[in-house]
């Protein structure tokens, strides 16, 4: 006999000193395919138990568990915390890496001033990350302001059959600097179909007005262009989503 979600909540196997469930050995299916056997004699039979929605985390609140969790002598951080925040704090992928990357002892990897003053850092160029037309004004520059205007940083993506060029580009306006994310075919020639999104949410992925470009019909290409703070922190999203995607927090 099999157990599904429902019936493994409800056996009472649970361990909560490393909140796991435990099963007997003759309560697992061996054959997967007798899955689809069951649900065919028991269509309308409650397969999965209620879920409590996980809560929603401020950046300052998931900070502050990063640099909690993220020490080293920390064995296994997610009995450190009530799983609600654990659950919270990891299916936001760009607070995951930052916890990753806390926990192995690497620096900050996604500081887009970091990139223009030294490259694009390892992990960012593994994810496909790369600058473009890279160009300083004189030796010493170290301000967005001294570089100058084209494209700076570029990633290819795969969506829907067709390679795209995700692009970021600073542009100065009196005394703050607007960055414009740009979306394009990376073929010649070829425009992004009707129905695509750009989209650019805050580090907890609230929207923010003028904060996504709709295609309603085929388009050369779609942008969307943002002022920020120092030190804060951008989402982009692209409908539809690009192949292995996953949030990452560019920080400016």
């Amino acid at each position: 006999m099999g157990l599904f979600h429902e019936q493994l909540k409800s056996h009472n196997n649970y361990e909560p000193g490393d909140r796991t469930y435990s099963l007997d050995g003759n309560q697992i299916i061996g054959d997967i395919s007798a899955l689809a056997v069951v649900r065919e004699l028991s269509p309308k039979e409650r397969t999965r138990s209620s879920i409590q929605p996980l809560p929603s985390l401020s950046p300052q609140q998931a900070q502050n568990l990063i640099s909690r969790l993220g020490k080293p002598e920390i064995i296994t951080p997610r009995l450190e915390v009530p799983f609600q925040l654990w659950g919270a704090l990891i299916e936001h992928g760009g607070w995951r890496q930052s916890l990753y990357q806390r926990r192995i002892g690497l620096a900050e990897q996604w500081s887009v001033l970091q990139w223009l003053e030294s490259g694009v850092s390892q992990l960012a160029q593994q994810l496909g990350w790369h600058s473009l037309n890279l160009q300083l004004s004189p030796a010493g520059a170290r301000s967005v302001e001294e570089i100058q205007s084209g494209t700076i940083l570029s990633r290819q993506l795969a969506i829907a059959g067709q390679v795209y060029e995700l692009c970021i580009t600073p542009k100065s306006e009196s005394d703050t600097t607007v960055w414009r994310f740009e979306l394009h075919n990376a073929a010649p020639g070829a425009a992004i179909p009707g129905g695509f999104k750009l989209k650019l949410l805050t580090e907890d992925l609230q929207p923010f007005p003028n904060n996504e470009d709709i295609a309603t019909t085929a388009v050369e290409q779609l942008f969307v262009e943002v002022a920020l703070e120092p030190g804060e922190g951008i989402v982009w999203e692209i409908e539809p989503l690009p192949e292995n995607y996953d949030q990452e927090i560019l920080r400016f």
